[in-house]
Order: structure tokens, then sequence, then C-alpha cells
């Protein structure tokens, strides 16, 4: 039996045919995503990697690389299939010149080489960095969604576009330093309140230099979502409890220094904006904490719920 899909892709392929990633010349075979002669120019990340943003180390002796020995990452972990300095004009032109047809091969390339990394995740969604709007129409394309979409056809994961939006239009993320690419992303991202809760996601961008924008997506869609779902223990002293007739007890403090566990066990420490909740008598909690974990420049606001707290100090 034909297969109409695969037959309307040849018919296509006849037409606009698919360009190699490596040298941009039109592949041989309907079917091939890549020069059979250009595969063994791919230059893969391999041997010591960060252990938490999977950028290649130097030195092997060390555990995490400079970017992340400096400052407090709030995702868990990263990982990237290809060194950026090798990569450089294929993404290029992926982001840039129209070649969207990449990332078929970008998408199966990360599936067979990062397979059992991205199955230990058990990630419910994949949340493709947005670009603004403006930006979109002009590019025609988010590269970040069409790799995403690509990796969905292959790992089974939904894609979820209409998480995160880019509501402010920023400068590119390369003209700038590390504090200014951290600046820079301040309320860039807006997370609809009708989000469905997710606990674990993985963000998809086509390249990672400091971290900044994975850091600013995440916490942005932690702060909407209701729960600081990587935050397993959350620490504070100091706080002031009124009791009320009812039996409910009000909660509330000011500025505070504390500690946060996340579920992989990683302490962070954090400075407080503000603290307010209640606990009922019947157990019931809703704590709301303004913060910033580790060495992060903006603001996180976070709502607790719950029904068994064990004590308040």
């Amino acid at each position: 039996m034909r297969n109409d899909g695969n037959y309307a892709d040849r018919i296509i392929n006849l037409v606009y045919p698919r360009r190699c990633p490596v040298c941009d010349e039109p592949v041989s075979a309907a079917d091939n995503l890549i020069c059979e002669e250009c595969r063994p120019k791919l230059r893969y990340i391999e041997g010591a990697r960060c252990r938490k943003c999977g950028k290649r180390l130097t030195n092997e002796t060390r555990i995490y690389c400079g970017d992340c020995e400096r400052r407090v990452h709030i995702f868990d972990h990263g990982y990237a299939l290809y060194s950026y300095r090798e990569m450089h004009d294929s993404i290029y032109r992926f982001k840039s010149k129209g070649r969207c047809e990449y990332a078929r091969f970008y998408a199966g390339d990360i599936c067979r080489h990062l397979k059992d990394e991205i199955d230990t995740m058990g990630a419910q969604a994949l949340i493709p960095v947005p670009l603004h709007a403006s930006r979109e129409r002009e590019r025609g394309y988010n590269q970040s969604e069409l790799l995403a979409k690509e990796m969905s056809r292959l790992l089974g994961i939904p894609v979820r576009s209409d998480i995160v939006k880019r509501v402010q239009k920023t400068v590119p993320q390369k003209e700038l330093d590390e504090l200014g690419r951290q600046n820079n992303l301040k309320k860039a991202f807006f997370i609809g309140t009708d989000v469905v809760k997710l606990k674990k996601v993985i963000v998809v961008d086509d390249v990672y230099t400091t971290g900044s924008t994975v850091d600013v997506t995440i916490s942005g869609f932690n702060n909407t979502s209701g729960s600081m779902n990587y935050f397993e223990k959350f620490t504070v002293k100091g706080v002031n409890v009124t009791k009320a007739n009812d039996g409910s007890y009000s909660l509330n403090i000011g500025s505070f220094e504390a500690d946060t566990q996340k579920t992989t066990g990683e302490i962070l420490a954090i400075t407080g904006t503000s603290l307010s909740g209640t606990v009922k008598s019947d157990g019931t909690t809703t704590i709301t904490v303004v913060f910033k974990p580790g060495s992060m420049p903006w603001d996180i606001t976070a709502d607790f719920t719950g029904s068994n707290t064990n004590s308040a100090q």
C-alpha cells in the first residue's frame, strides 16, 4: 500500500530539495537528511561535561563549568548535542536563513544520542523558548518550536507552545555580556493563568550560552503554575504568627534570608522579599512567598498550598 504522506514528501523534495545541515547542498536522495560524506564531519560534545548545563569541560577534573560555578541555575539539568563553535554556520542558517528542514535532522540526532537522558527526565511536555510575535513574523517561524515539534514526533512528548509567551522584544542575547543577558530578559516572558500544572518539562532552545534564557523561562513557569515543583523543603525562620478567633493562624514576615532544598537534594540560599499566608484550624495552609533563588536578579512569586503543616518557627 502506498504511503501517501511519504509520497507527498518525495514530490515536495523534488521541487524543493532538502538541504544538508552541514554543507547546505541538496541531499542526494529524498529520504536522506544529510549527505553521507558530511555525516563524519559532525562534531558531538564528548568526554567530560558540566554536571549542570552539559557544556564540554576542558579540565576533566572539574565537575562544573565556569558559568555554573559562578551562578546558581534553577533548572535541574541541561544537555547539548553539538559544540556551537563547530555547528555555528549550520545553526545560523537554521535560525536566520529559512532552513526549516534542518529541524528534522537535528531532532533525530538529539533523540538518537540523548534518548536515555530524555527518558530519565520523565517530562510531561516540551516547552519551546518563544520569540516575540514581531520577530517571529519577520522570520516566519520559531526555530525552537520547529525543533520541539520534530522531537515530539519522535518521543511522543507533547509540545506546549501556549505556556510561555514573549511579551517584550529584547536585544539579541548574543550581543550582551552575562549580566546584560540576565537584565535583558526581566519581564520578557508571560505565562497564562489557565496553564495546566506540569511537574517536569523540557525547555527546548537552539543555542545555550549562559543559561539566562532557560532560567527565566523556568522561573516564570513555576511562578504562574502555583507550585515550586523543584523545591522539596522550604524553611524560613522568624515568621510572625497571629492566632485568630476562628482558630486559624496568619503568617507574615518582611525581607528574610533562608535556604531551600530542591528535589535533587541541592541546597539554594534565597533572599526573600515577603511571606504571608494562613493556616486554618483543619491544617489547610496557603502561603505566598516572594523571593530570589541563588544569584538570580529577578523576583519569583510562589504560592504554596497543603494540609499538613508540621511547624512554624
